[in-house]
């Protein structure tokens, strides 16, 4: 559990500076290029990530996985990086190289602004995809310090890029600007690919068998995690309405992207503890996750979602008010989307990828046929709604599926106290802004509302006695005493009765 709490700690560290400036870079977007321009970027990046997905072969998820087992401990499997990097790159050039064809299409017609768009998705889709393969394999080896001092490279030139980018060039240059951000990831990947050929069978069947299905599965869980929404909001709407969409996902990232950077160790953790048949910690450390995160989560959520008529035009300017109600549905349905991480690492881990094949495709085609019947009337607030309901429908899915096939049964006791604790804590956040909607009403909401959840939390002991216990003597190993002291502290103020174990 320490090591697992330490990889946690280092990757939400660099979660939370890539959140801070890729937020930063989303309204400098908004702010200089307005909702058709917001459009357009979201849109670039949507299509880019999706590619390099597609393109991707699997090769992320068996990295992840595989990168080392039982017999290496910490050493990095070299030569199944290599082994993989071939058939990857023919794919990731051959999508690129279909973007720059699509391109020279556009300039055929005149169209200058989608010519460059469609030629800076082509490099961002690239960029993206080989950082993404450096992320998995740093992470599969375990190296959370150095897959961070990259992401933290990136995130220092995102900014400025995105700034000059937008500035000389609209909508192409903000997107190469975004796509900066994930370069030094992306450089780092020869330190996993360097040394002798591989030798011949270093990618098992199994691994082949994991690769394909968890590919198979992204492929399809691209009409449910991604933002599918944009193609039913570009053939039934305006630039703008994908805009306003993309803001909503941009709050929402905010709250997805956390947790699914403190829970960056989580598959190669559960699979040790799969192939050391060690169930009964599995079991404990599966429902650890669902709380400490939903400690975190619920009332970001919850409460975000509460004073987002005040915040959103105030951060992305009074333009986008139509995407207030989009983005208090999405923020606060965005913990539903979090959970999910957990039961999708716990099935991976078990190799039980097969699930997928089939849990994926009933996802795809509930939300695809709910996009196509909503979305022309009911527009990005429609595709909010759907999202939510479908991203519901999957973790009950996941949950049951881990709970009946794999005896893995969620915490849902302290899930339900803890949300009802975020709940009064998002009902004070918006009884303050009833009463001063202006910005010290902004400023005090947060403050009141966390001072409820605080309250609530400690008349709930929604916190066991042993989560505390653990948490103590396993913070001393990845954070300095007096920080481990700190927080020692404030959970007592919500877990009474515990004291710090020796």
């Amino acid at each position: 559990m320490a090591s697992l709490l330490k990889a946690s700690l280092i990757s939400t560290f660099a979660g939370v500076g890539s959140l801070v400036f890729g937020f930063a870079s989303s309204v400098i977007i908004a702010r200089m290029l307005g909702a058709h321009g917001t459009g357009l970027v979201a849109y670039a990046i949507w299509f880019g990530t999706t590619a390099s997905t597609v393109a991707g072969l699997g090769v992320q998820s068996i990295l992840l996985r595989y990168m080392t087992g039982p017999e290496d401990g910490d050493r990095p499997n070299i030569g199944l990086a290599r082994a993989l990097l071939r058939p990857f790159t023919i794919a990731t050039f051959a999508t690129a190289i279909g973007m720059l064809l699509w391109a020279g299409y556009q300039w055929s017609l005149g169209d200058v602004e989608m010519t460059s768009v469609w030629i800076a998705t082509a490099i961002f889709s690239v960029i993206f995809a080989y950082g993404s393969v450096s992320l998995s394999a740093a992470r599969g080896v375990k190296d959370f310090t150095g897959s961070a001092r990259q992401i933290f490279y990136g995130c220092l030139v995102q900014v400025p890029f995105v700034v000059v980018g937008a500035y000389f060039f609209g909508a192409a240059g903000a997107l190469l600007g975004q796509m900066v951000r994930h370069l030094p990831t992306a450089l780092a990947l020869r330190k996993y690919v360097s040394g002798p050929a591989p030798q011949t069978g270093v990618v098992t069947p199994a691994m082949k068998s994991f690769g394909r299905n968890t590919w198979f599965s992204s492929m399809v869980g691209l009409f449910v995690w991604t933002r599918i929404e944009f193609v039913f909001l570009g053939l039934n709407h305006q630039p703008a309405d994908i805009g306003y969409f993309a803001v909503g996902m941009t709050l929402a990232g905010l709250v997805v992207q956390l947790p699914e950077q403190m829970s960056a160790a989580l598959m190669p953790y559960f699979g040790r503890h799969h192939d050391n048949n060690d169930l009964e910690q599995l079991e404990r450390s599966y429902q650890r996750v669902f709380r400490w995160v939903g400690l975190f989560i619920f009332p970001i959520c919850f409460g975000g979602a509460a004073i987002m008529p005040a915040f959103l035009p105030l951060i992305f300017g009074p333009e986008f008010l139509p995407a207030v109600p989009v983005a208090t549905i999405l923020v606060g349905t965005a913990c539903i989307t979090a959970m999910t991480i957990f039961p999708s690492a716990m099935i991976a881990a078990r190799e039980r990828s097969d699930f997928f094949l089939w849990g994926s495709p009933s996802m795809a085609v509930a939300m695809v046929v709910l996009l196509a019947l909503v979305v022309p009337s009911g527009g990005a607030v429609g595709a909010s709604i759907v999202r939510g309901i479908v991203h519901t429908l999957w973790l009950l899915l996941l949950s049951t599926y881990c709970w009946s096939r794999l005896s893995m049964r969620p915490p849902i006791l302290d899930l339900l106290k803890i949300g009802l604790c975020a709940a009064a804590c998002a009902g004070v956040a918006h009884l303050v802004l009833e009463w001063h909607g202006d910005l010290l009403g902004l400023l005090l909401a947060p403050i009141a509302g966390a001072l409820t959840y605080i309250l609530c939390l400690r008349l709930a002991s929604a916190i066991p006695a042993d989560d505390v216990e653990v948490l103590g003597y396993n913070l001393g190993s990845a954070l300095p005493a007096p920080v481990v002291s700190l927080v020692m502290r404030v959970l007592q103020l919500v877990a009474p009765g515990q004291t710090k174990p020796s």
